[in-house]
């Protein structure tokens, strides 16, 4: 066995993933049947001057890029000549460099020149942006948000003027981390498309920067020497970029110069690409990235605009497939919100250490003990008296409507373990009846949801898979996988190297997920529509409320 573990390894063909996210850069070495074998992690900081003010630094990332991939490496005793491609993602932030290519400060300190996706500084820009109702914005749900590039690049030239002439260049992360590691400056249609507004109205016509939106919207010197500064050399996810890794990334990142490097995506987006993996065709299989939040995206062949929901975005993900990117503004972080907040919130905790198992499942299985003990014919039935609805922080998708806010219907005056239990599980609930209005409202507009894929934290629960697939009436399906966003990354190293479309590739990897399908039990199916009519109405009636105090009278 030792020998043939032996012999395999010298065969085998790796690629390297890296994430780069909020709070860390994680690096993983995938062989070549899509298994992540081995990851590193390396954390890096958060520069938070002021509220809704978050900065980084792209020196300290790519040092930790560094420290993570040589980890990997070591850690498996992996022959470097054996890695034969890399990918890149990361959060959607934005990396500024002088004309000379070194770091230049978007704030106060000189050392961080990244303004990081969820500073909110330029909600003023975002605003007036959306004022010129511009055909392109309707391609992001109508209006830019506050956390897409150039409000900040707007908020830059207004608020940093004297350096305004001094930027050389603006990068979404995850392109600068190409750029870095082989010196050319090409973006991908992820970022660009999805967060810098370049204009795809159709397969056939890709518009590009369009002068006249950028002249509206007071940035019209960008378009100078061909659009320079924000790139004019655009590409599909994992297309080979120049030559591979340039000598001194090579020597960084204790690889081979010329290892060839793919066309970079956003974490979300590899993620969704991840979750692919030998799936026989894209388009219908409806990919939600959770975590905090949750990102809904679905791969569609139809050019179909959709309330709510950001796109179609044009090879976001994969090549001439169009992407629709929905989501939930709170998802994991109201379950923590909900648990860590009840009062019997410590004593669930001495319950979890004792029996030495997770918080969440201690939990679930407390509801199903609970379920028993009052003779229910189903967990999910604990919640008839008890209603609500999960827009804790906003709604995102179907309704974008950042002002909406959670609401229960069913409140008593207990505050025991039991009633910790019922609030839980109608919180997971309430985010599945969430899932069924962004998939209902995608429907509507023409596109095909077959199924539903599911990765990151709310992979692991198995009462919140059961009910989304109960909600939805679809198969759920969680990959083999979990480390679906290194894995997508990585097939971007994949595809550079192979030179093959991503579609072949991602059909060719092993996939054995594991599939959650609604039940048949007609009781529960009809609980869960009538949980749902009454969510609707819950979100009807905080309109009505809202617009009730709207109309007051002034003094």
């Amino acid at each position: 066995l030792i020998l043939l573990d032996s012999l395999l390894q010298e065969i085998m063909l790796y690629y390297i993933g890296i994430d780069v996210g909020t709070k860390s850069v994680r690096a993983g070495l995938v062989n070549s049947f899509g298994r992540v074998i081995q990851t590193a992690v390396k954390e890096i900081r958060i520069n938070n001057p002021k509220a809704n003010f978050y900065e980084q630094s792209s020196e300290e990332i790519w040092a930790a890029v560094a420290i993570t991939v040589r980890e990997v490496i070591k850690a498996q005793h992996v022959d470097v000549s054996s890695i034969k491609g890399i990918g890149f993602d990361a959060t959607c932030s934005l990396v500024a460099e002088d004309h000379k290519g070194d770091s230049i400060a978007v704030g106060d300190l000189t050392e961080f020149n990244i303004i990081m996706w969820m500073d909110h500084r330029a909600e003023a820009e975002a605003k007036e942006i959306n004022l010129t109702q511009d055909r392109i914005l309707d391609y992001v749900g109508g209006g830019v948000s506050l956390e897409m590039q150039l409000p900040k690049l707007l908020w830059l030239k207004k608020n940093k003027s004297r350096e305004w002439q001094h930027y050389g260049r603006f990068f979404d992360l995850p392109d600068w981390l190409t750029y870095r590691a082989t010196g050319s400056d090409s973006r991908s249609f992820c970022s660009v498309v999805c967060k810098w507004n370049y204009y795809v109205p159709s397969s056939s016509d890709v518009h590009g920067w369009d002068a006249e939106f950028f002249e509206k919207i007071g940035l019209r010197e960008l378009e100078l020497n061909n659009w320079y500064k924000i790139g004019n050399d655009v590409k599909s996810p994992g297309s080979p970029v120049c030559n591979g890794l340039n000598e001194d990334a090579a020597r960084d990142l204790g690889l081979l110069p010329g290892t060839a490097v793919g066309t970079s995506l956003i974490d979300a987006h590899a993620g969704a690409l991840g979750m692919l993996k030998g799936v026989p065709s894209p388009a219908g299989t409806l990919g939600i990235v959770s975590g905090t939040s949750s990102c809904f995206m679905l791969l569609s062949e139809k050019v179909n605009f959709v309330p709510g929901v950001w796109g179609p975005y044009y090879s976001a993900v994969m090549e001439d497939v169009w992407l629709l990117e929905g989501g939930q503004s709170s998802t994991g972080s109201l379950l923590d919100h909900v648990i860590t907040t009840h009062p019997a919130y410590e004593e669930l905790v001495s319950s979890s250490d004792k029996e030495k198992s997770d918080i969440f499942q201690t939990i679930e299985t407390e509801i199903m003990n609970l379920s028993s003990r009052k003779r229910l014919h189903n967990y999910s039935f604990l919640t008839q008296d008890y209603h609500m609805t999960s827009d804790f922080h906003g709604n995102r998708s179907p309704y974008a409507d950042p002002r909406m806010r959670g609401s229960v219907i069913g409140l008593s005056l207990t505050s025991d373990k039991d009633d910790l239990m019922l609030k839980y599980l109608a919180t997971l609930q309430s985010v599945c009846y969430g899932s069924l209005e962004i998939v209902n409202t995608l429907v509507k507009c023409g596109h095909e949801v077959k199924k539903v894929s599911v990765c990151g934290g709310l992979s692991k629960s198995p009462m919140f898979l059961q009910t989304l697939a109960d909600v939805l009436g679809l198969q759920v399906e969680v990959p083999d996988e979990r480390e679906s966003v290194l894995l997508g990354s990585s097939i971007l190293g994949m595809k550079a190297h192979l030179r093959k479309p991503l579609l072949e590739i991602v059909r060719g990897l092993e996939r054995n997920p594991a599939v959650i399908q609604p039940t048949e039990e007609k009781s529960v199916l009809e609980y869960h529509k009538r949980k749902h009519k009454v969510y609707k109405e819950m979100v009807k009636m905080q309109l009505n409320c809202r617009q009730i105090m709207e109309v007051l009278p002034q003094n």
